[in-house]
C-alpha cells in the first residue's frame, strides 16, 4: 500500500510568512504559475483514493494537478488552528505577551489562544489519517506542511524537529508500507524522463 502525501500550491500567506493554518486562503497565482511548470516536469502519481483537507487551497491545488477525479475531503487532515495568531507574522507579535508565552514554553503542548497545540493537532491528523491507511489502498492526500510533517514524524520519528519533513509547496512525499517491514519513503513529485535522442 502507498500512501501519498502532496503539500498544496504556494499562497500569498506563506510567501508573506504568516501563521495560516485555519485561514481558508487561496492558491496564488505565483502558486498555480509553479505547479503549472512543476507538472510538465515532473511525474504526479495515480492512486486508488483520493483526498484533500477540503481547504480551498488544496482543493485549487487537486484540481489543477489531477483534474475532476473524485476524491473525499477530510477535515481532520487541515492544517494546525493558531488562533488568535492567524494572518499575522512573527514582527507583528514578537512583542505579543500571549505569543511570548507560547513560543518559549513547551512547543508541543502550548495551546494557541482560541486555536490548537501541536500535541492536539497532531493527534486529529492521527486519528483522520489513520482510516486511510489502514483501508489498505493506494491513497493520494493533497494537505498542508504541518500535516505532511505530523504525519512523517509519526512513522519515521523526528519529533524533536517536525519541521525537518516540511516539504515545498506542490511537493511531498510516497509513504510505502509494505506487510511485515518498516515503512519506507521517497520524495514527490519525481522528475520526467528525458525525451531519448531520435536519429
Amino acid at each position: 500500500m502507498k500512501l501519498m502525501l502532496i503539500r498544496h500550491g504556494l499562497t500569498e500567506a506563506l510567501k508573506k510568512k504568516l501563521y495560516y493554518g485555519a485561514t481558508d486562503v487561496p492558491v496564488s497565482e505565483e502558486g498555480f504559475e509553479m505547479l503549472r511548470k512543476l507538472r510538465k516536469t515532473h511525474l504526479y502519481p495515480k492512486a486508488e483514493c483520493y483526498y484533500t483537507s477540503g481547504m480551498l487551497r488544496a482543493e485549487q491545488t487537486f484540481e489543477l494537478l489531477f483534474g475532476d477525479i473524485p476524491h473525499t475531503a477530510v477535515p481532520g487532515l487541515s492544517e494546525m488552528n493558531f488562533g488568535d495568531f492567524e494572518m499575522k507574522s512573527y514582527e507583528e507579535l514578537k512583542h505579543d505577551e500571549a505569543y511570548q508565552r507560547w513560543i518559549s514554553g513547551d512547543n508541543m503542548t502550548n495551546v494557541c489562544p482560541n486555536g490548537e497545540s501541536y500535541f492536539s493537532f497532531a493527534q486529529r491528523v492521527e486519528k483522520a489519517i489513520r482510516p486511510i491507511i489502514e483501508a489498505g489502498r493506494d491513497a493520494l492526500v493533497v494537505c498542508h506542511g504541518g500535516v505532511i510533517s505530523s504525519i512523517m514524524t509519526v512513522l519515521f520519528g523526528g519529533a524533536d524537529n517536525p519541521y525537518i519533513y516540511v516539504p515545498e509547496a506542490g511537493y511531498g512525499y510516497q509513504i510505502d508500507f509494505n506487510e511485515g517491514l518498516a515503512p519506507s519513503y521517497k520524495e514527490l513529485p519525481e522528475p520526467q524522463s528525458p525525451d531519448p535522442l531520435v536519429f
